[in-house]
């Protein structure tokens, strides 16, 4: 779903794609929960303007992904196998069509941005947008003007993001006594 800028009448504000992270978390829970133009609070059911909203200063597009993730879908359910390199090449497929369909914004800088999962998803949307404009020196295409991304509680790497770094996130913020600490650090040892 496109958030057209709402400071815009130039059509030369930057291109934000959003990415909720899960893996299967729907992007409409940002839009909706966060950084879209209204906001249903938790326990209501009117909606309501969002004074902290991403599309005053930039245009948003909220991806849904992987395929079968909110709105999204497939031709064939049982062929769709997932991995973060595919959904990457997915969410590139799905910009392409973007552009054709919305040319105006095609020139516009491209920021990538997520949250949770989406610290996977990202960099790696990201990587296949720069392996296309390194080819696109050869082919000839138009490369894709990204400028950066961005990313909020991000998940990184599973050995890090996990329990190993919950304990001691727990001790150094005193929610866990030394010993329980030591316990937990002579069988991270084992």
């Amino acid at each position: 779903m496109l958030v057209e800028a709402a400071n815009d009448e130039t059509d030369d504000s930057p291109l934000l794609i959003w990415l909720n992270g899960g893996p299967g978390c729907s992007s409409l829970l940002g839009m909706f929960m966060e950084n879209g133009p209204w906001v249903v609070d938790d326990g209501e059911t009117d909606f309501k303007l969002n004074p902290h909203a991403w599309n005053k200063r930039v245009n948003v597009l909220y991806l849904e992904g992987p395929v079968g993730v909110g709105y999204s879908w497939a031709f064939d359910w049982k062929a769709k196998k997932f991995n973060d390199v595919i959904v990457a090449g997915d969410f590139f497929s799905s910009l392409q069509s973007f552009y054709k369909k919305f040319p105006y914004l095609a020139d516009n800088p491209l920021w990538i941005s997520g949250e949770s999962y989406g610290g996977i998803y990202v960099p790696y949307f990201a990587w296949k947008i720069h392996e296309f404009n390194t080819n696109a020196v050869i082919t000839k295409e138009t490369p894709v003007p990204l400028k950066g991304i961005l990313v909020g509680n991000p998940a990184t790497h599973w050995d890090y993001d996990t329990y190993n770094s919950y304990w001691p996130f727990a001790y150094m913020h005193n929610l866990m006594d030394t010993d329980t600490y030591q316990t937990l650090a002579e069988d991270e040892c084992k």
